[in-house]
C-alpha cells in the first residue's frame, strides 16, 4: 500500500508540474493524451481550464478534427479537447469553436458525437442539425443527411430528444419526437421514452394531437401498448397542469369525438387531464360545455368513466349520468 500511494503521488505530481509549467504539452504531442489513464486525462482536462488561457484552443481544435479512433472506436484526446474547449469559451458566441462542435456531431466517436450534442447551444440552428441529422424518426427528411453512426443509437436518441426539449418549439420537432417514440424499441426503452416526454412536453398540446392521430397496432404487445399509453397520459398530465383554460373550447371538441380515436390513448389523454388539472381550479364552463362532458360520460365506454367522474369532480360538474 505504501509503494502504491508513493508512486501515485510521484507520477502524479509530475503530471501536474508538467500541466502547470506549460499546458501546450498536453496537446501539442510532447505529452500526449494517451499517456494518461482516465483519471489524469480529467486532471489535465481540469488544469486547462483552470489556467484560463485560450492560447490552447487552436490545437485543441485540432485534436478534435482528428477523426481517428481506437480499437474500441474511442477517441479519447478528441472528447476530453472537446470539453476543455467548452471550459475555456462560450461555444455559443466563438465561432470557431461552434464550427468545431457542429464538426464533432459526426465525428466517427460516439462519445464525441454525444459530447457535441451536449455542449451546443439550444438553438433553433442546432434543432435542425439535429432534425437532420437523421437520429430520430423523421418523416419530412427520411435517412437524414448521412448520419448513419447513430442510427438506433439510444444514447444519442435520449441526447437529441433532450436537445429538443431545450431548443425553440417547431412543428416538425414535435412530430420527430411523436414519430420517433412510436417506434417499439424506443417507447419500450425506459430512457428513451422519458426524453420523449421532455420532448413531447415543450409542445404538449400538439404532441398529444399527433399521438392521437395514430392507431395501436393491433398485433401490438401489452409492454407497447402501455408504454404508449403512459407517453400520452404524462405529456398530458404536463398539460393540464398548466391550466390551460383558454383553450377549454378546444379540449371539449377532443372529448366530444374521442370515439374517433384509438380507445387506449383516448382513454389516457382524458386521464392525464383529469389527474393533472390542478385541485381547486374549475375553468369558467358554458352550459354547451358542461353538457359535452356529461354527454361523454354516457356515451364512452366503461374505460373512459373513471376519468371522466374525476375532471368532472375538478370542474364542479354535477348530474354525471350513471
Amino acid at each position: 500500500g505504501r509503494i502504491e500511494v508513493t508512486l501515485f503521488d510521484e507520477v502524479y505530481g509530475q503530471s501536474k508540474h508538467l500541466i502547470s509549467k506549460n499546458a501546450i504539452l498536453v496537446i501539442d504531442g510532447q505529452l500526449g493524451w494517451d499517456d494518461f489513464i482516465n483519471g489524469w486525462r480529467l486532471t489535465a482536462q481540469r488544469l486547462l481550464v483552470e489556467r484560463g488561457d485560450d492560447d490552447v484552443l487552436p490545437a485543441l481544435y485540432a485534436l478534435v478534427r482528428d477523426e481517428s479512433v481506437d480499437a474500441l472506436g474511442l477517441n479519447p484526446a478528441a472528447l476530453h479537447a472537446l470539453w476543455t474547449i467548452d471550459g475555456l469559451t462560450d461555444v455559443a458566441t466563438n465561432a470557431d469553436a461552434y464550427g468545431v462542435a457542429v464538426d464533432a456531431f459526426y465525428h466517427p466517436a460516439r462519445a464525441v458525437r454525444h459530447a457535441a450534442l451536449e455542449i451546443l447551444p439550444r438553438t433553433a440552428e442546432v434543432r435542425d442539425l439535429v432534425l437532420g441529422s437523421g437520429i430520430l424518426a423523421n418523416p419530412d427528411r427520411p435517412g437524414g443527411i448521412g448520419y448513419r453512426p447513430n442510427s438506433g443509437d439510444p444514447s444519442m436518441i435520449v441526447a437529441a430528444l433532450l436537445a429538443l426539449a431545450e431548443t425553440p418549439v417547431s412543428a416538425e420537432a414535435t412530430r420527430a419526437a411523436a414519430e420517433t417514440v412510436w417506434r417499439p424499441a424506443n417507447v419500450n426503452d425506459r430512457w428513451i421514452r422519458d426524453a420523449a416526454i421532455a420532448a413531447g412536453a415543450h409542445d404538449a398540446a400538439a404532441f398529444v394531437a399527433y399521438m392521437l392521430e395514430t392507431q395501436v397496432p393491433d398485433n401490438a404487445s401489452p409492454e407497447y401498448s402501455e408504454n404508449i399509453a403512459a407517453v400520452v397520459t404524462r405529456v398530458t398530465r404536463h398539460y393540464a397542469a398548466g391550466e390551460p383554460a383558454g383553450e377549454i373550447d378546444a379540449l371539449i371538441s377532443s372529448i366530444e369525438n374521442l370515439a374517433d380515436d384509438d380507445d387506449s390513448l383516448a382513454a389516457a389523454y382524458v386521464t392525464g387531464f383529469a389527474e393533472g388539472w390542478p385541485d381547486f381550479a374549475p375553468p369558467s364552463l358554458t352550459d354547451a360545455q358542461v353538457a359535452a362532458v356529461r354527454n361523454a360520460r354516457a356515451e364512452l365506454p366503461e374505460v373512459f368513466h373513471e376519468s371522466l367522474e374525476l375532471l368532472a369532480e375538478k370542474w364542479e360538474i354535477g348530474g354525471l349520468p350513471q
